[in-house]
């Protein structure tokens, strides 16, 4: 049930941020980007590391939203 608050939540903040034209292909890029980072880069070579890296991705996204928003 959080995950889903959680994606309607991001999916209300790219559309604010950035307009209902730009905000959902924004969303949707950044969802398969991190899909992609994740399948092919992470779990056929660390499956154990994804648990403690997915609590510090929402910190490290608050950082970079800081710094380059």
């Amino acid at each position: 049930m959080a995950g889903w608050v959680l994606l309607i939540l991001s999916f209300a903040l790219c559309v604010t941020v950035r307009g209902g034209a730009i905000g959902p292909v924004l969303w949707l890029g950044s969802l398969t980007a991190s899909a992609v980072l994740l399948v092919f880069g992470l779990l056929p070579y660390r499956p154990r590391a994804i648990k403690p890296l997915a609590w510090g991705a929402p910190v490290l996204a608050l950082l970079l939203w800081g710094v380059l928003g």
